[in-house]
């Protein structure tokens, strides 16, 4: 008898459990008639809390791992098309390059017929007896004239372009194209010369030009000087650790415009040298970069 009713007690205590176990949900109309009652246990309905919150970060990791990867495509495509035009203007320069290389030559060969042609009058040494000391004298003076005004012409050309080397010793440590980047972590295009060498050791101007811009900040090139040079022809020095040009100042070939230095994204102490070709095409303004070497292996 005691047995049975201790089964009894137990009975009703599972019972009485399970009825606070959960959670009732009474709907009663305005008619009060057809009351609903929803009994939900509290482990079903913990169950469906965890099993949201578990598809909603599917759906949130899913969400954001579709946008970086959609990000990414969009980059790259704009990182592609923008190496494309850099490739078409690249090839655009070269082209206006020996186009105007071409034009320098023409000249040059043009001057030079003038001076030697064998239309300029030269007597020799039976005819210089048959003329005058001062017909003979203005010949000779005619002939130098031209050749000075030659090598004149020469002088300039050969100073109007961006010859050389920046710096005095030192040697180059990087040169120009792909490249993995000076801290290791990624390919890059470099898009001049690096020249490495001891530091606050001086920059040099590798032509006669106009400074454009003297000044940056502690990124990318970070204190850094270009100077614009006759035919649109720019050479850029980059790192410095001190400028002594400002902008407007003319300066001359081999002339002192800083020191260098590591100033932006650099990893020791050197000058990063670019040469850049001023373009205008199509009504809009921009600087081409182009390969040092023909400039930089010229070494005065």
């Amino acid at each position: 008898m005691k047995d049975r009713k201790q089964a009894s007690r137990q009975k009703q205590g599972r019972s009485h459990l399970r009825a606070n176990d959960g959670m009732t949900l009474m709907i009663v109309p305005h008619s009060q008639k057809h009351v609903v009652k929803l009994h939900l246990n509290f482990r079903i309905i913990n169950f469906a809390l965890v099993l949201v919150a578990g598809l909603a970060f599917i759906a949130a990791t899913s969400f954001v791992t579709i946008t970086y990867f959609n990000n990414q495509k969009v980059l790259e495509e704009k990182q592609a098309r923008g190496w494309l035009n850099k490739i078409w203007l690249f090839d655009e320069g070269q082209q206006k390059l020996e186009e105007r290389v071409e034009f320098f030559k023409e000249k040059g060969e043009k001057v030079y017929s003038k001076i030697w042609t064998n239309n300029i009058e030269n007597p020799g040494y039976e005819d210089r007896q048959k003329v005058t000391f001062s017909r003979y004298l203005k010949s000779s003076t005619r002939q130098l004239v031209l050749a000075l005004d030659f090598l004149a012409r020469r002088e300039k050309a050969f100073r109007d372009l961006p010859l050389g080397w920046p710096i005095k010793g030192g040697f180059i440590s990087s040169t120009y194209g792909s490249r993995t980047s000076s801290f290791g972590l990624f390919s890059e295009f470099h898009t001049g010369y690096d020249f490495a060498g001891g530091y606050r050791s001086p920059v040099y101007a590798t032509a006669d030009g106009v400074v454009i811009y003297s000044g940056g900040t502690e990124g990318g090139l970070g204190l850094h000087i270009k100077i614009l040079h006759n035919h649109g022809f720019i050479s850029v020095y980059g790192h410095c650790a001190e400028l002594k040009v400002r902008k407007d100042q003319v300066v001359k070939r081999n002339q002192v415009i800083g020191l260098l230095g590591r100033t932006g994204n650099a990893t020791g102490p050197h000058v990063h040298y670019e040469v850049k070709l001023q373009m205008n095409e199509e009504r809009r303004n921009f600087e081409l970069n182009l390969n040092p070497w023909p400039f930089v292996k010229e070494h005065i």
